[in-house]
């Protein structure tokens, strides 16, 4: 009898034990865990849980399921349709809006949590944030196709450019030795014109397609290259009565980047803004240095530069707002959709990205943000060398941050570039 009962409560002291043990592997878990009882009420959410939700166990405690997590794009969350069906759901893919506003991508499974009795005493998950996993996919499909369409149009353009040519060459030919009327003169200058609006988008698709050149990417001061820009589009501000205002606390502020591919990238926003203010009006460009985290790389702080160009012009519509930097897409009667998916595509081969906000009727604000050496780095006596990357000429966003080489002092000695 006493054995028995001896036995019985090392039995105990061992269930109690295991039972410590799984809190603690529960505890520790990086998933998410959350379980509700049978009212949809959040009975437990484990640390790793608070961290994917961003939300303090004391806030979710007792809380309605609905109250702190709605889906998307489905009628009912799984947790409860496992509570409503008593099954498990597994490894279910779902976008959801939490209380505080943020949207998350979720990968979860759901279990029913049986009592003794087989009554249903309420629904355990483990989930996992898949948010920016799913970004990383899709960025990756996106650069993938641009590399597919940068090799076919690099194909089409050059079979083209070589018969303009020399359609261009025979027609001013025959324009100069044949006696025309005024009328076909003018018949013939259209059609130069024509040929050269083609010229000119084949070069952008030449441009699109063209790969980054990484022996040219350095550090270099921002406001020369701006100020270049700007020059060669002087005719351009003044035929559209555009006034530019720049504003750059220290024009030694360099950044990482091939300058002549800048160059472009300015050129291209500033002719956009141009567009956008048909009647005229004010474009205000502001660089400024800063510390903080790329979209596309939220976990990481970064030395920035950021190059803010801000219109006044008729703004963006939210349905185009998403698709402006596609390629070959524009809402422009004239032009090849090109201009802004060129500027995407090089300062994302640099590391960097550029970011929109705009509202209809209301302007529009383009910022170009790039990667910046260390004050330290940008000394006179310093040179940076970049290795060419084994990467096709559009790669990934997370080889575009790694691949940066070295830099070389002033004393030959080399350590690694601080970005």
């Amino acid at each position: 009898m006493l054995y028995a009962h001896k036995e019985k409560r090392e039995k105990k002291e061992m269930f109690l034990l295991e039972q410590g043990s799984f809190q603690s592997i529960i505890e520790n878990l990086a998933s998410g865990v959350v379980v509700i009882d049978t009212e949809a009420k959040v009975v437990f959410l484990n640390p790793a849980g608070e961290k994917i939700l961003a939300m303090k166990w004391d806030e979710v405690q007792g809380k309605h399921l609905d109250e702190i997590m709605i889906p998307i794009n489905e009628e009912h969350n799984p947790l409860l349709l496992t509570l409503y069906k008593g099954e498990g759901v597994h490894r279910r893919k779902i976008q959801v809006k939490l209380a505080n506003g943020r949207e998350l991508i979720l990968g979860l499974s759901t279990i029913p949590l049986w009592g003794r009795e087989k009554q249903l005493k309420g629904v355990g998950a483990i989930f996992t944030d898949l948010t920016q996993q799913e970004a990383v996919e899709r960025e990756m499909q996106r650069l993938q196709h641009l590399a597919r369409l940068g090799e076919m149009l690099s194909w089409i353009a050059h079979e083209f450019k070589n018969p303009l040519t020399s359609i261009k060459l025979g027609l001013t030919t025959l324009k100069e030795r044949l006696e025309i009327s005024e009328q076909d003169k003018k018949f013939f200058e259209t059609i130069l014109s024509e040929l050269d609006r083609m010229n000119s988008s084949l070069k952008e698709i030449l441009h699109f397609s063209r790969p980054c050149n990484y022996e040219r990417v350095k550090p270099y001061p921002v406001y020369e290259i701006l100020e270049r820009a700007i020059f060669l589009l002087k005719p351009q501000l003044e035929q559209s009565n555009v006034r530019v205002e720049v504003e750059c606390a220290d024009h030694s502020i360099k950044a990482i980047c091939d300058p002549t591919q800048l160059e472009q990238v300015f050129i291209n926003l500033i002719m956009n803004a141009i567009q956008a203010m048909p009647a005229g009006g004010g474009l205000k460009i502001e660089i400024n240095r800063c510390k903080e985290e790329l979209k596309r790389k939220p976990s990481l702080t970064q030395n920035l530069v950021e190059i803010s160009f801000i219109d006044s012009g008729v703004g963006i519509s939210p349905d185009d707002l998403d698709r402006i930097f596609e390629p070959f897409y524009t809402t422009k009667r004239f032009g090849t959709g090109l201009g802004l998916a060129i500027a995407r595509k090089i300062v994302e081969e640099v590391g960097g990205e550029i970011i929109v906000q705009s509202q209809p009727g209301l302007g529009s604000t383009f910022t170009v943000r790039l990667l910046a050496p260390s004050l330290e780095e940008e000394a006179p006596s310093c040179q940076i060398n970049f290795v060419k990357p084994n990467l096709s000429p559009l790669f990934s966003q997370d080889s575009a941050d790694k691949h940066f080489g070295w830099i070389e002092g002033g004393d030959g000695g080399k350590k690694n570039i601080n970005c």
